[in-house]
């Protein structure tokens, strides 16, 4: 979470917390620091001035202690959980932006969420987050609409849309249907690597589901 200016400063010099540790390994003292810290006088550069935790700060501003809480849940719940206080926004990928911005638009009342790539530098177990925190976006009503090159993800889908972005084919539609569909006539290049992959995963036990989309699982 990036912040600048004197309220940045006084962040990095408290010393309530650890500004280099993910906010996931903070102890019970240093989260409650960050979070609910009541007004406490600092000495900064040689300025006097007061330092207050993330929720007494907003109260009297935008959000609420529950929000406050919330927006540091969803960073966690879309695999940010290891981001520093005070970490500029150009060190993070174009997938960690990605998620960052959907942490932070998950309250919105708008239906529809487009994501580009957001599994880059993921771990497949972190993937497997991700995939269940949209998998409840579409519960609760969203439209998901995702770009994305990564296998597990497009295993786990409800609808592929297959645009190859050069080739022969390139900028046209080659493919649009379930998981499962692909897979049984792999027509395209895409449909050949998710078909190996789905056979490999299925084989070694792997609970990904086999190309076959949620909404046929749950129809039985």
């Amino acid at each position: 979470m990036t912040m600048d200016g004197w309220y940045g400063r006084i962040f990095a010099c408290s010393k309530f917390f650890d500004m280099d540790k993910p906010i996931k390994d903070y102890s019970k003292r240093e989260l409650d620091n960050l979070l609910h810290k009541e007004p406490t006088k600092i000495n900064v550069d040689g300025v006097n001035l007061t330092y207050e935790g993330v929720i007494p700060r907003v109260q009297r501003s935008m959000l609420s202690k529950d929000a406050a809480t919330k927006i540091l849940d969803r960073l966690h719940d879309v695999g940010l959980g290891y981001l520093r206080i005070g970490q500029p926004l150009t060190t993070l990928s174009g997938g960690e932006r990605q998620r960052l911005k959907l942490a932070t638009h998950m309250g919105d009342k708008g239906g529809t969420y487009i994501l580009d790539e957001p599994t880059t530098v993921l771990y497949l177990a972190d993937v497997r987050t991700l995939l269940e925190l949209l998998d409840a976006l579409v519960d609760a009503g969203k439209n998901v609409v995702v770009i994305e090159h990564h296998q597990a993800v497009m295993a786990h889908v409800d609808w592929i849309i297959d645009l190859p972005g050069a080739g022969h084919d390139g900028g046209r539609v080659v493919f649009e249907g379930t998981p499962a569909d692909l897979v049984a006539a792999p027509s395209t290049r895409t449909g050949q690597h998710l078909a190996s992959y789905v056979g490999a995963r299925t084989a070694g036990g792997d609970d990904v589901r086999a190309a076959r989309s949620r909404r046929e699982r749950e129809r039985g």
